[in-house]
């Protein structure tokens, strides 16, 4: 897959209108807007494993951030846009990593046999929410102190994927399935969970990533159906029928990756791109 962009919120037939943000022989899984609109930070496999790069938004170079025999995953740059958080397998299992971009050292944030992943910061930058791969999941909080510590992680849903901080810092909305489920939000200091969009109840649409409007108000997800035709909604925080904003039907660019980011009037996702070389060899006797 590459990563794509198209303007935020799209409005009906924009599949034509997208553009290429990554090009080349590699897999990008995912990627994130800087809240600046100027960088964007994706983690690609061109090196043979899995780092983190970062690039000047339209056109610029990439450059490679990370350096370990080991893959890397998710980056999710600070609001202040001055660090990166992203999990590894450096240490065995999926951890959560924060890394300086001014050169500072590393930050191991989790280290667990588990699978935390996909890290999503607080508006403040002072936390970070996360999922723990597998099943059922489940949804936790790390916070940092006033020293720069990382504290010990506190659980808020015992299941769940795809974390997501809301603008205001009320709100941790997440997904019941990797592969596509319900849609719920629990908040961030205390209380259960509560369902905002049940595939049963709504048409039968699944949620399989989220991401928020800016006042905290809305939430967007995507969905994919069996043949990889990738759709974008959106529904009220308060609960109600999703509303559909595109769909992508090209069949030449299915979309099955979950993952996807939007910031500065635009979307970010990935589409599979499959290319191929064709090499001649001489026959010799």
């Amino acid at each position: 897959p590459t990563i794509w962009s198209l303007p935020f919120p799209p409005i009906g037939e924009v599949q034509s209108m997208a553009k290429p943000v990554t090009s080349g022989s590699q897999t990008v899984e995912s990627g994130w807007l800087a809240a600046d609109g100027k960088s964007f930070y994706f983690a690609s496999d061109v090196s043979g494993v899995s780092e983190i790069y970062g690039m000047r938004l339209p056109d610029g170079e990439p450059q490679q951030l990370s350096s370990d025999p080991s893959d890397n995953f998710a980056p999710h740059p600070s609001p202040d846009g001055r660090e990166l958080a992203f999990h590894s397998w450096r240490s065995g299992s999926r951890d959560i990593y924060v890394q300086p971009l001014d050169g500072g050292p590393l930050q191991q944030v989790t280290s667990s046999p588990l699978q935390e992943a996909q890290a999503s910061w607080s508006p403040a930058g002072r936390a970070l929410c996360f999922s723990m791969f597998g099943i059922p999941g489940g949804i936790w909080i790390v916070r940092r102190d006033a020293n720069g510590k990382w504290g010990t992680p506190v659980e808020r849903s015992t299941f769940g994927n795809f974390a997501a901080w809301s603008p205001d810092g009320r709100w941790i909305a997440f997904t019941s399935n990797f592969t596509g489920g319900s849609l719920l939000v629990v908040n961030a200091d205390s209380g259960a969970a509560r369902v905002v969009l049940d595939p049963a109840n709504s048409g039968g649409v699944p949620v399989e990533m989220p991401n928020w409007a800016g006042d905290s108000r809305t939430l967007y997800f995507n969905s994919h159906d069996a043949k990889g035709n990738e759709s974008f909604w959106s529904v009220p925080l308060a609960g109600g029928t999703p509303k559909l904003l595109t769909r992508f039907t090209d069949p030449t660019m299915p979309a099955y990756r979950p993952e996807w980011s939007i910031g500065g009037g635009r979307m970010y996702f990935a589409i599979q791109d499959r290319q191929s070389d064709i090499w001649v060899m001489e026959a010799r006797k």
